[in-house]
């Protein structure tokens, strides 16, 4: 619309020159020659110079009148966005969803498609579809507000890193950043949240809840590492195999199902329940905390296998850590209760 604005005023005025050129010029001829042709070549020179100067004036109006409107439009979108992820933001924090979360989560889909864009609302229907979900497979008789779980959050996280990226878009602040960086940094994001909410957990329910392992009582970390430590002892597998075990996510998906999605980053993700004793050591080397315990890497923790390989146990188990590694020990035959 605006080149066409542009374009327009181009052929107008170059039609008002010719036509000034070639409709004054039998007049011009006419006029006899001295001070009553310059006057009127001047006048005419005037008028020309007096109807650009409008033409351009209203022209520069025209663009303030768009740049306050852009400027305007983007203020907004800045706010919808903001109201977004406090909204996103309360959720998390009180960790469950309530009916009023939706009214509020509807109303800012609205102002996404009204100031912002589709591809941002598309997002924004994602979550409140997640959401109502949620509510929906709610037990009859259940508080009203859902209570997150943890396989909750991780995918919640997931919509809004989603919904992260695309505002970045919308707003023009991923200028040269490309495709596979930014999924670099969706994943890295995702990885870290998870380890967040996970230590979180840990912490809520350190050392009040035990499992039993042979008819002794130990912390869920302990557990974990005891029932590998058994099973690893006997020497009955090699450490290809548990390798597959761990790590093949076809398997995986198969053990764990609809829940695969969750269950299967305690075995892939950038902190799985076990790693090679090296790769624990570059995570070390890597880190910037001064007191490193993500993984048991002392000599008395370290669990060979027949060919020399070792691996180490992640320092810190939630009970749904736990109940994802009963479940994968069924399912491959390995002791743990």
């Amino acid at each position: 619309m605006n080149n066409l604005k542009k374009n327009g005023l181009l052929i107008v005025i170059t039609t008002i020159a010719l036509a000034m050129y070639f409709g004054f010029q039998p007049l011009f001829e006419s006029t006899p020659g001295g001070i009553a042709r310059e006057l009127l070549v001047a006048a005419l020179g005037a008028i020309f110079v007096l109807f650009t100067t409008v033409v351009v004036i209203n022209q520069q109006a025209d663009k303030q009148q768009e740049l306050e409107k852009s400027d305007k439009l983007f203020e907004r979108k800045l706010a919808v966005y903001s109201d977004a992820f406090d909204q996103a933001k309360r959720c998390i924090e009180n960790q469950e969803i309530s009916e009023a979360d939706l009214v509020e989560l509807r109303f800012i889909a609205h102002r996404l498609v009204t100031f912002v864009g589709i591809k941002s609302a598309r997002i924004m229907i994602e979550i409140i579809n997640f959401s109502n979900s949620l509510l929906t497979n709610q037990a009859d008789g259940d508080e009203a507000n859902y209570k997150l779980t943890r396989q909750d959050h991780h995918r919640l996280n997931e919509l809004l890193l989603k919904f992260d990226l695309e505002a970045r878009k919308d707003i023009g602040s991923h200028l040269d950043e490309t495709d596979e960086e930014l999924d670099d940094l969706q994943a890295s994001m995702l990885s870290v949240i998870d380890e967040s909410i996970e230590l979180i957990e840990q912490r809520k329910t350190r050392n009040t809840q035990k499992e039993t392992f042979k008819g002794q009582q130990f912390t869920k970390k302990e557990y974990v590492f005891q029932v590998l430590k058994n099973f690893i002892s006997d020497q009955t597998v090699t450490f290809t195999e548990f390798e597959k075990w761990s790590r093949d996510p076809d398997l995986l998906q198969q053990i764990f199902g609809s829940a695969g999605d969750f269950a299967t980053k305690n075995f892939t993700n950038a902190r799985p329940f076990w790693i090679k004793v090296e790769d624990a050591e570059i995570m070390r080397a890597k880190s910037k905390e001064a007191n490193w315990q993500r993984y048991w890497i002392t000599a008395d923790r370290v669990l060979t296998f027949p060919s020399g390989d070792q691996i180490v146990v992640r320092n810190g188990q939630s009970s749904e850590d736990v109940e994802v590694f009963k479940k994968w020990c069924a399912n491959r035959q390995i002791p743990h209760a």
